[in-house]
Parts: structure tokens; sequence; C-alpha cells
């Protein structure tokens, strides 16, 4: 059965190389029962590893069943302790934080056991060697004697021909010892016995054969009993252990300790939240565009998708309903260029003190929730606003805004028109703006003076005048005179001078046109020009009056394009796909882009995609050493398997298994979080709006990739060594 033929062992040390056995020549056969004594460093132990396949030789031969192994790797010692050996050792080396019963399923399951048949397998053995009474009883629970016998059982699970005892009774009493010996004596009867002991008393009566060791050496080989004749046994061509077994050996661990999986879940946690962050942060600058400027729209704020007809067409009322009830659709704002107007207050510059004014845009308090204030509340009236958090102003100040008009030199300028607001919340700006944000109750952009600012600004003006001249002003640069009738205008002397109009002119036709992006409303209104004396001559507001009624006349009230109001710029894209395309053109400011912002804007993602990476590398390396203590009592378990017979490739796979169970557990705890802080107070950005179902493919492979790796790592030390180097030192990281 098993044959040695001039085999040498050397082990290197501090002090050289030593030569554990020398020559050793010896033959075993089926039905013996051997028994291999002799003083401590003699060779007994070495000879038992080299003959199970736990260690190597490095002379002479092996033959098992007349075949050689000098040419065996790693896998093919793998499948020769699958197939022939059943291993007894000293220290027992079951896995304690497993029953008896899953001790015994385990060497059932590395075996690729049928599984239909595996449970009353495993209580049968447990039967043979007397533990039914302690079957669900942890393997830490046990006395010495019991535990041995769980290891006994383990090694019979395997249903090999050959058994190898490392001084099984070394740790037990006299009865214990007995009742160990006289099972192994039973188990000889059909299998081959090998069993190394100092007490040769204790077994000679049931050997058939004594073997003394001395000095790496067999001096004394000796026939006590005729062995059972057998010449032949089935061996049991072991299977490999299917997944769903890896899988199941893999949730036993994690459940046998709950306190390691438990921190290793913590662990998991942190690393799934950290990244998870980051890469929602990569989503979000790779699906929104956060632009600060656009040559034409004056407040491009990424809250703002700009919406009209294809044909150019007047919006229905069904049209805005339909739009306003589109999903990611906050509002829909009917008087569009109420969010172009500019606003302005007064202030003092910290460092050099002089006052200068700075500018507003405004946004509808629609957008914000309570979670987006950093004091205060929502505005509740037309004269209530919602400033960015600044140390100028505090809650309850009330500051003057100058509305719909440029920047002015003078805030005191009499036409300005400026009114009162009240700061009752602040809000802090993530846009990094020139401008500042201020938003305002919706009672505000329905006011009809606020409307008639933003139509103002929002029109232009053609003048024909009767020498062929024409000029173009917007119509914010018209002054209102209520003293003029509804057929003057009234003209500076400077800008009559300025297109060579006569002194003294009386009353002359005037063809005026008014224009928007959309149309043009031709006036044809003739109006008698009168000679405007400016109260302050080098004002250039003052250049053209009209009363208000002209004014009104000259506007375009219909609504032609409408804001769409969004939660953020991917909600803006959202809508656009929405829109049908056959009927709206749909504009997005802030995805405004000159050649510089362009390749700035690739620049930064690819520097946040670097960032994520960068990440996921510094959460390997931290996870390694948070994981290292537990891992390595994790690996000792992995050792035991492995002496067993258990793969590189299933051990490495159930090592991978277990440590993304976990990840995958810590995953969906994550994500849940997120989903419920999306209603609840707790100020965490909601990053998985932005994620589509690639996104989150893209973050579990990111991370489970990681713990792969991680399991590698861990796993390569246990197959760095030998299977009795790794028992006898421990797996170390």
């Amino acid at each position: 059965m098993l044959t040695l033929k001039n085999i040498e062992k050397y082990y290197s040390s501090k002090q050289g190389v030593v030569q554990a056995l020398k020559r050793i020549n010896v033959t075993f056969t089926l039905g013996e029962f051997i028994v291999i004594t002799g003083e401590s460093g003699s060779g007994k132990s070495t000879l038992l590893n080299v003959m199970s396949g736990l260690d190597t030789y490095e002379q002479g031969e092996m033959l098992i069943e007349g075949k050689e192994t000098a040419h065996y790797d790693s896998e093919a010692w793998e499948r020769y302790r699958k197939n022939y050996i059943g291993f007894v050792f000293q220290q027992y080396n079951i896995i304690d934080a497993f029953s008896v019963y899953k001790n015994i399923a385990l060497a059932l399951t590395i075996q690729g056991y049928d599984p239909t048949k595996k449970h009353e397998r495993t209580l049968e053995l447990i039967a043979q060697v007397g533990l039914t009474s302690h079957i669900h009883h942890k393997a830490a629970q046990l006395s010495g004697g019991q535990k041995q016998r769980v290891s006994i059982a383990r090694a019979l699970a395997k249903d090999s021909p050959i058994i190898i005892a490392d001084e099984p009774t070394g740790n037990l009493d006299t009865k214990n010892s007995e009742s160990i010996v006289n099972l192994l004596h039973e188990i000889s009867h059909n299998k081959l016995v090998i069993m190394v002991t100092h007490d040769g008393d204790l077994v000679r009566e049931h050997a058939t054969r004594i073997i003394r060791m001395f000095d790496g050496e067999i001096v004394e080989d000796v026939a006590k009993k005729t062995p059972t004749p057998l010449t032949e046994y089935p061996i049991y061509d072991a299977k490999p252990m299917s997944l769903r077994s890896q899988i199941g050996i893999a949730i036993k661990s994690g459940f046998a300790t709950p306190k390691k999986t438990i921190f290793t879940l913590l662990i998991s946690v942190f690393i799934v939240f950290a990244f998870t962050l980051t890469y929602g942060a990569y989503v979000e600058q790779s699906h929104t565009q956060q632009n600060l400027y656009h040559p034409y729209i004056m407040n491009p704020n990424p809250q703002r998708l700009i919406v009209s007809n294809r044909d150019l067409s007047v919006f229905t009322d069904a049209q805005l309903e339909s739009i306003v009830a589109m999903r990611d659709v906050v509002s829909v704002m009917p008087v569009d260029p109420v969010l172009d107007l500019t606003l302005h207050y007064q202030t003092i510059h910290d460092r050099f003190n002089y006052e200068y004014y700075q500018s507003v845009r405004p946004l509808p308090a629609k957008l914000l929730t309570t979670r987006s204030l950093t004091e205060g509340r929502l505005p509740q009236t037309a004269n209530e606003i919602v400033i960015e958090a600044n140390d100028k102003h505090q809650l309850h100040d009330t500051i003057e805004l100058a509305i719909g008009d440029d920047f002015y030199y003078d805030f005191n300028d009499p036409t300005l028109n400026k009114q009162s607001f009240t700061i009752v919340g602040m809000h802090q700006n993530n846009q990094g703006q020139w401008f500042e944000t201020t938003y305002f109750h919706e009672d505000f952009f329905t006011n009809p003076e606020t409307i008639f600012l933003a139509l103002k600004a929002h029109h232009y003006i053609h003048f024909d005048l009767p020498n062929n001249q024409t000029f173009t002003l917007p119509l914010r640069d018209i002054s209102i005179n209520d003293t003029l009738n509804n057929d003057e205008i009234a003209i500076s002397r400077y800008l009559l001078d300025n297109y060579d109009l006569p002194n003294g002119i009386g009353l002359l036709p005037v063809t005026v046109t008014s224009n928007t992006a959309f149309y043009d409303l031709p006036l044809n209104q003739p109006l008698s020009v009168v000679e405007l004396t400016p109260t302050e001559p080098d004002s250039w507001r003052s250049s053209i009056q009209v009363n208000s009624e002209v004014m009104a006349s000259w506007m375009v009230l219909q609504t032609y394009q409408v804001s769409v109001m969004v939660q953020d710029g991917f909600a803006a894209y959202r809508v656009q796909n929405q829109l049908d395309k056959t009927l709206y053109y749909s504009m997005y400011p802030a995805d405004y882009q000159d050649d510089f912002t362009a390749i700035f804007s690739v620049i930064q993602q690819m520097f946040q995609a670097i960032s994520s990476l960068f990440l996921l590398v510094i959460m390997y390396f931290a996870s390694y050493l948070a994981l290292k203590n537990v891992m390595r009592n994790k690996q000792k378990d992995y050792v035991i398997m492995r002496s067993m017979g258990a793969s590189k490739k299933a051990l490495n796979q159930i090592n991978i298994i277990e440590l993304n169970l976990i990840m995958l557990a810590a995953y969906v705890l994550v994500i849940t979080v997120f989903i419920v802080a999306q209603y609840t107070p707790l100020n965490i950005p909601n990053y998985l709006r932005y994620f589509r179902w690639i996104d989150y493919f893209v973050v579990l492979a990111a991370l489970l990739g990681m713990s792969g790796f991680l399991g590698i790592r861990f796993n390569r030390k246990i197959f760095s060594t030998s299977v009795i180097t790794a028992l006898r030192n421990g797996v170390t990281s």
C-alpha cells in the first residue's frame, strides 16, 4: 500500500541544516496497526508528516500503491491527502467554533460527499465514536478525550484507506487513552493505521508491528501479530466541493464566530459608506454641469431648465399643467424673465473698507427644504427671503435690494427700484457662483411690479427716426414719466444731437418695434417727440421717457418661454428626456461649455475617478491592517481544512465568499441607510438619486473585488509552507 525507499528529510534553522530523516526504508500494507515509538526528536512525527503528504521529502521515493510521488506538486499532494489519508493530530486540530456535528460534516463536505446522504453518515460517525450526546456541543466545550474522538470521527469521515495518528493519546489520561487506542485498533481491521506514541506498552497488545526510531532512522521493526489480510481497498474518489458547499461553509464559518463577523461587518460598513459617498460625488459631477456663465442667460442656475414650443407658439394652460405634473419638476415659472432679474445690495469690503454692490440672483423658495437650511425657516410672504450664510447678515435682518437694474455706483439714486426684505433663513452655497443665490417666496415672482421690471429687462425697442436713422435700446433703459401723453415720447437733447435731428424739433412721427427672442411686435405707433431737459444731465437713464401706458403697450405679455425648476442638474437631464421633443425645445443653461470649461470638466471628472480609485486602494490596505488579527484566527481553520484535503482553490473561494457575503451585507445596510436618510433629518447627501443600475453594479463590483483581493492575500500564507509547518507555527501575515 505504502512504500518508502531511502527517504531523507532536512530542516533549516538558525543553527544550520538538520537532517530529520535518514534513509528510511519501510513498507506498510492494509490491515496493519503500526505503532512507531522513539524518544522526542527521533523523527517519529516527521515520518508521519511525510507519509501523509503534510510535509515534503528531499531525497528518496515514496510509492503509493506502486506509484511514484517524487514529481507531485501541491495539487497532487492535496488529492493524495483527500483520497488516501485521514489524520488524527495530538493537538486535535478541530475547529473550535464548530459543533461536533459541523466538524464531522465539514470533512464529508470537503470530500464532495453526496449531500443527500451526508446527514445520515455524520450521525453514524458520531455514534461510532460515542459522542451522540454531544452532537451539538461546540468543540471548544469538549474535554480532551472528546476532542480526540471528534478528530478520529473526522478522519473516518473521509473513508480513506490510511489513518495516521500522531500521538493521539499524548494529552489524555489513562482511561481516555485506552479508549482511543481501542477505537483505532477496531478501525485497523479494514484500514492501515499508523500511530506514533511515546508509550509503547499502551498499544503493545494491539499492534501488528512496532517500529522504533532513533536520530531520524528506523533502528527496529518488529512484527507482533499477523495482520488481517487485505489485498485491496476501494479508494473513494473524492469530488471537488461544489459552489453551493463552499457558500455553505462560508456562511457557517461566519455564524460560528459572531464577534469576529460583526467586527468585520462594521469595518465593511465603513468602507462601503466612504466609497459610496466618493463614487456618488463622482457620478454627480459626471451627470450634472455647474457652469457659472452663459453668454445670453443671466441666471444659468443648475436648477433651471428653459422650455419653449418648437413652433414658437404661446403655451396653453394644459401644456403648463402637464409639465408641472412631470416627475422631478418642482415648479414652472410662466414669466421666465423674472429669474434673470439683476438685484444688488450695498455692502462694505472687509479688507479695504469701501462700499460695493453684491449681485443677487432670485430663485423660488420651493426649491428648498428645511434640510437645505443652515438656520431659520422658509419664506412665508413676498418680503421674506433666504440668503447664503455669511458673516455680514443675521436672521431677521432687513436688507434693501435694488431690483431689475444693472449695476449702479450710486445706490441712493431715486430712480432705482428698491425693496426691503427680511432674512428668515440661510442656506449654504455649494455652487461656487460669483453671484449670491437668494430664495424668494412665490408671491414675489407673481407680484405685478416684479413682472413689470422683468419684462422691461427682457424687451428691446427699435426706433425708426424720420431721417432714416435707427437705434435700439433695452426697454429697461427707458424711464417712465406719467406727465407725458400717450402719443408723446421725450428724448434728451444729447440723444437728438447724436442722431442729427434739428434743434427745436416739435411733433414728428416715430415708428417703434418691440421684440423678444421669440416674437416681434411691430407697433408702428406715431409718437410726438418732445425735447427732454433732464434734471440730471449726466444720467443716461433719462435720455428717453414715456408714460406707463405706452411702456406697457411695448411689452409682449404672452407666455412664449417658461423656466422649469428642478431639484438639480441631474433632474434637468431627466426632464429633458421626458419632454416630447416633437413639441418642445429645451435648453439647460448650466450645460453651456466653451472650450476651456469643456477641457476643465474632463480633467475634473478624471481627477474624481482617480480619487475614487485611490480611496479604494487606501481602504484596501486599511482593511487589511484592521482585519489582520481576525483573519489570522480564520486562517487557522483554513489550514485545518487544508490538512483534511481541501484544495487551495476551494479555500480561496470559501474565504473570498465569506468576505464577499459580509461586504454584500454591509452594502445592503449602507444603501438602506441612504434610502431612509432621504425621509429623515439625517444629513447624508442624496447621491443615490444619481445612480443608475450600472452605478449600483460598479460600486458593488469594486467593493467585492477589493474584498476578493483581501481574501487572496490572507490565504497566501496558508499555502506558502507545508501543512504541518503552518499548523506547527501558526499562520502569520
